[in-house]
């Protein structure tokens, strides 16, 4: 997918596109590629050199049976390394010639121009995202616990901040990290350095709940967003913005219910402290009939190890996903397994998700909106008319919760639908889809 015009890009799809067709043609390649081993170099058809204002690298892994796995990520202009882009055809065999060239698949890398890092900002009136109305000195800060270079969730969240940032032309500091010790630093330096409001999640409060606390008493607006609704008052937020996840876990439940599940229920839970992915737990363990719930614990790879060896075995009725990285995991563990008919669905608002929502490899999701959440959690921060006669306005308070809404087959071929003959024309070469299988798929006209 790509576009010369990048803002009238932005506006036709979601900022997140970076990523996407990558992740969609992963999604698609298990149902479709007949060769997911590296192939011999070819000249490229298509080359777009602008913009060129990014660095890349390579991963590679050892897979355990003799082959080779690799990927890529490129420099995010945040400062960070992109979630890892893996092509369809990403294996080197066990048997590939000694001293010969192979290439992947191709994907499709786009960065946007210009960089911004921390408080170098834009000193102009107009940028490439369009006119900005004013230009805010005061700093603000957005702290979360997630990992941008490892969840798609936190990379959507990050690039939409900044975004909104540009556009605002606001002075936005971020500091991510799944380590509480990191965050509550990251609070306190944002306090230390005169930060008008600062954002963080409490997915651990105790990790990071004084140092919040410290903010407020040195006269810094709080605010909390993404996991910890229920805790915010004992910060003293002003506000907190996050999807509801205990009802998200309610509906999955009813939705199990509804479509005749039976038998035990994984939960996924990919951090090890996170007081919203237990409420997305408690959710769905609280309106499922069908079996027990089990809460499996896979934040580290050895437990991702651990749980991809026994779930061949578990006889399950179905597995949760919390985060649409842990979908497309379930889904590669499941292909690999023959476990064609275990029933998948989970959280995670990504276009990554489209195509396996359509071929019916995942069931449904819950849409986490993390682009609402990185847009709205900046403009909350801007909030001024906090104080009466120098005093800080108690309200309690205010919960901004964004009702979660299941997505499935029917409601992602009305997504796609939407899309312009260019736009789907692009997913599907992206995604390795001929014509004939899109129309078998009920995808086009």
């Amino acid at each position: 997918m790509r576009h010369r015009h990048l803002p009238s890009a932005l506006q036709r799809h979601r900022p997140f596109l970076l990523f996407s067709a990558l992740v969609i043609a992963a999604g698609f390649a298990a149902g479709f590629a007949t060769n997911h081993l590296l192939t011999e170099p070819a000249a490229a058809d298509h080359i777009e050199v602008w913009p060129d204002n990014t660095e890349v690298r390579i991963a590679a892994r050892a897979t355990g049976d003799g082959r080779v796995e690799v990927a890529l990520q490129e420099l995010r202009y945040e400062g960070f390394w992109s979630p890892l882009h893996q092509p369809a055809a990403r294996f080197l065999p066990t048997d590939a010639e000694a001293g010969r060239w192979r290439t992947s698949s191709a994907i499709s890398v786009r960065t946007y121009w210009p960089p911004i890092k921390g408080a170098d900002l834009v000193t102009g009136t107009e940028s490439m995202f369009g006119r900005s109305a004013f230009r805010d000195e005061r700093l603000i800060c957005l702290v979360g616990h997630g990992d941008p270079e490892q969840d798609l969730f936190w990379d959507i969240v990050s690039f939409t901040a900044y975004h909104t940032a540009y556009m605002t032309r606001t002075n936005l500091r971020t500091r991510y990290s799944p380590d509480g010790g990191v965050q509550a630093a990251a609070i306190r330096e944002c306090t230390s350095d005169g930060a008008s409001a600062i954002a963080a999640t409490l997915a651990d409060i105790d990790a990071v709940g004084e140092a919040l606390r410290e903010a407020r008493v040195a006269g810094v607006n709080v605010m909390t967003y993404n996991s910890g609704a229920s805790l915010s008052r004992e910060v003293g937020a002003y506000a907190h913005l996050g999807l509801d996840d205990r009802l998200g876990g309610e509906r999955v439940g009813q939705r199990l219910n509804e479509s005749g599940v039976s038998g035990e229920v994984w939960c996924l839970v990919h951090e090890e402290t996170n007081i919203g992915l237990e409420e997305r737990c408690d959710g769905i363990e609280s309106t499922y009939t069908g079996g027990a719930l089990t809460r499996v614990q896979v934040h580290t790879e050895e437990l991702l190890a651990k749980q991809a060896a026994a779930l061949p075995d578990a006889g399950l009725g179905a597995v949760i996903t919390l985060n649409a990285d842990m979908s497309l995991w379930a889904m590669g563990v499941a292909g690999a397994a023959g476990l064609d008919d275990l029933f998948i669905a989970g959280f995670g608002g990504d276009q990554s998700l489209l195509a396996a929502l359509v071929v019916g490899k995942l069931q449904f999701v819950v849409w986490d909106q993390p682009t609402v959440q990185g847009m709205l959690a900046v403009n909350l921060l801007l909030i001024t008319d906090l104080t009466v006669g120098g005093s800080t306005l108690e309200v309690g308070g205010a919960r901004i919760l964004i009702e979660p809404a299941l997505i499935g087959r029917a409601e992602t071929l009305a997504i796609v639908a939407t899309l312009s003959a260019e736009g789907l024309a692009g997913l599907l070469q992206a995604a390795g889809i001929t014509p004939e299988q899109a129309a078998a798929l009920g995808i086009g006209g």
